[in-house]
């Protein structure tokens, strides 16, 4: 009988500093718009703009970060990183009552093209810590711990900002950077393997990456349903916040509360993701999950500043479709994906999903001008569903892993 990811000490340092970063990063979520807001007195289009800065970078950088993961020891990648976060979101704690808004956007970019590395290096690293048997198994445990903090880290979030000020959230994210990184020096090193040629060029090496993921029916469905359904998020999530505080009316802590209430959709999609992927199979389930954030949208677009259920059914609705959709999607690719490819290749899902964040964020800064924010949540609504017919028209050709 082979022994059980679980208790691997490897993976669950791995598993660890995976938790600790995931609470951090839910707190500078909540915490950038609203010290946009509150700090700059950002409007829509300024608040919208946070998400640009948080996402342009995997548009400009991912490709070649993604070569330079696959040409360099993950183990390192994470540890440095992690601490460059550090000194950022300090950096960004300590000044932020003496800076404008610029410099915000400025370090926001900045942290966020450092986490690139970490990103794509934690994926990468996955399936060097865990054997490819257990690849499912081991994205069922990570989304369940993500699920649970992502579930309850608005709360936190919305509390501490009540109860202290917002900008001590980026403390908090700051430490836990420290924390992760730190935990990562307590892996062998001897673990890791580097398997690529030494004299290839950048553009060759990411160049072979794509050719790889364009020549795979399934990876190239999965890569332009996906670059869809980000565009919507992006369009959503930029104006999200903004929608509940000023269109809907409500403070910091009641937008936590909500979050965190409505995210708890979260938690039964990481617990039934292998149950229901067994029953249906990876393409219906992660048609299933796509056409959960259509849902979670247009509830959005419904509610009413007198009716939080609407909004609380959406969010557990968006937030019961990432788990769905992640267990699928990451173990398809960790699985079929050699390991030395899977850097480059994760920065092309990184720069065609995450990259199209910030056109959808530009797309609602543009449409925020002339139209109402409310009506933004229903245009996400009808982006994302375009995502579940390219899954559906691929059901009958694409052979999914098992």
């Amino acid at each position: 009988m082979k022994k059980k990811y679980l208790f691997d000490n490897n993976f669950s340092i791995l598993y660890s500093s995976s938790i600790i970063n995931a609470l951090g990063n839910q707190l500078s979520i909540i915490a950038f718009p609203l010290i946009a807001i509150e700090y700059f007195n950002a409007d829509s289009s300024l608040t919208s703009l946070v998400t640009l800065f948080i996402f342009l970078p995997n548009l400009l950088f991912s490709s070649h970060i993604g070569v330079f993961v696959d040409k360099h020891r993950k183990k390192y990648i994470l540890i440095y990183s992690n601490i460059v976060c550090f000194l950022i979101a300090i950096s960004m704690y300590v000044f932020i009552d003496n800076i404008n808004i610029m410099a915000f956007f400025l370090l926001i970019f900045v942290i966020s093209s450092v986490m690139i590395f970490s990103g794509i290096a934690f994926f990468s690293y996955v399936p060097i810590i865990v054997e490819k048997d257990n690849i499912k198994s081991a994205n069922y445990q990570l989304e369940i711990s993500n699920s649970i903090i992502q579930s309850i880290g608005p709360a936190i979030g919305g509390q501490i900002a009540v109860l202290f000020k917002t900008s001590i959230l980026v403390l908090i994210d700051g430490i836990s950077f420290l924390i992760s990184g730190l935990l990562h020096f307590l892996i062998p090193s001897n673990k890791e393997v580097l398997d690529y040629k030494e004299n290839e060029s950048y553009f060759k090496s990411i160049s072979r990456g794509y050719k790889y993921v364009w020549s795979n029916l399934l990876l190239k469905t999965l890569l332009i349903s996906y670059s869809v359904l980000v565009l919507s998020i992006g369009v959503f999530q930029s104006l999200q916040i903004y929608y509940l505080s000023k269109d809907l009316h409500l403070n910091t802590f009641t937008i936590g509360l909500i979050l965190s209430l409505g995210n708890i959709g979260m938690i039964f999609s990481a617990f039934l993701s292998k149950f229901i992927s067994n029953k249906l199979g990876d393409l219906i389930t992660i048609a299933l999950s796509l056409f959960c954030y259509f849902l979670g949208f247009i509830l959005y677009f419904l509610a009413k500043d007198t009716t939080y259920l609407l909004i609380f059914f959406g969010q557990t609705l968006i937030s019961f479709a990432l788990p769905l959709y992640n267990v699928c999607v990451l173990s398809i690719r960790q699985t079929i994906i050699p390991n030395e490819l899977l850097g480059r290749t994760t920065s092309i899902w990184r720069l065609a999903g995450r990259g199209l964040i910030p056109l959808g964020s530009l797309l609602a800064a543009f449409l925020s001008l002339y139209v109402n924010v409310k009506y933004l949540m229903l245009i996400a609504g009808l982006i994302s569903l375009i995502s579940v017919f390219i899954i559906l028209n691929c059901q009958d050709k694409c052979n999914t892993v098992e």
